[in-house]
């Protein structure tokens, strides 16, 4: 995976980083925002328990989580 993300220099590694681009944004990242939208708090938790000392990924995760709700449509309630 290190050679994917750092130096995809062969067709097949630019074409799995491609796959892995898209998967984490229009699959898992829209998942995860459904679920962020249902119940905040318990998805907040949920992903702090997952990731234990990972605390960088949360992070990750939370920032494109932040940037696609930026882009969702807002309503006066």
């Amino acid at each position: 995976m290190c050679t994917l993300r750092n130096y995809p220099y062969n067709l097949d590694h630019t074409i799995e980083r491609a796959r892995d681009v898209f998967q984490g944004f229009f699959c898992d990242g829209t998942l995860d925002f459904a679920s962020l939208v249902k119940d905040p708090k318990g998805f907040v938790n949920g992903e702090l328990k997952e990731a234990g000392n990972m605390a960088g990924g949360v992070k990750d995760k939370f920032d494109f989580l932040n940037k696609l709700s930026a882009a969702w449509p807002k309503r006066d309630l």
